[in-house]
């Protein structure tokens, strides 16, 4: 059984934020099931004869031992809309295989996709980290549901910075930007925070 996954980007033959995923992989194994040997992922992936040219998903599954990496053409979803779904009981802090407790928030929506409102604090999208505009600079709410390897990688860069952000603090940004291991924040289209349906 793999219970837990990274989902890595590989864009014209570079592999990206390989440090960020090996570490969530090493404290999930921990964490999770308890296994303190480690699985070292560049050795993985060098076992695969990657595409040279274009912008690809490798998909790695993974427990006691890697799965098959999967290697997928990647076309960004087209994201124009966001509606704000409020819940007191999700937790999603590792990257499981199951993501159904996600699915069943998403599918409350209409809009292209969802910002979860969990306590009244801003967390994540159904499938994404989010960061924050204003005047200041671009934030990401202190309370992800998941600390993605995108968002620690802008962490450290100095690029966002991270603070509290609660559902009613949203007026004080204008804009709004998805990232994740696939969606680096300069291919991250901005979306107006005054068109977030509440």
């Amino acid at each position: 059984m793999y219970p837990l996954f990274e989902s890595i980007r590989l864009q014209d033959g570079k592999l990206y934020n390989i440090p960020f995923h090996q570490e969530r992989i090493n404290r999930s194994r921990l964490q999770i099931l308890q296994l303190g040997t480690l699985l070292n992922l560049k050795e993985h992936l060098e076992k695969y004869e990657m595409p040279c040219k274009g912008l690809f998903k490798i998909r790695v599954a993974y427990g006691e031992k890697f799965d098959t990496a999967h290697i997928t053409s990647y076309v960004p979803r087209s994201i124009h809309s966001l509606q704000a779904v409020f819940t007191e009981s999700i937790d999603y802090s590792y990257k499981f295989t199951n993501r159904s407790s996600l699915e069943k928030l998403a599918a409350q929506s209409n809009a292209d996709d969802i910002i979860i409102i969990r306590d009244g604090l801003i967390t994540d999208t159904s499938y994404s980290n989010i960061i924050f505009k204003n005047s200041s600079g671009w934030f990401t709410p202190a309370t992800p549901l998941l600390r993605g390897t995108q968002r620690e990688y802008l962490l450290q860069a100095g690029e966002i910075s991270e603070c509290r952000i609660e559902f009613t603090d949203l007026k004080s940004y204008t804009h709004c930007k998805l990232i994740n291991a696939m969606m680096p924040i300069g291919d991250a289209p901005e979306i107006s925070v005054a068109d977030i349906i509440k």
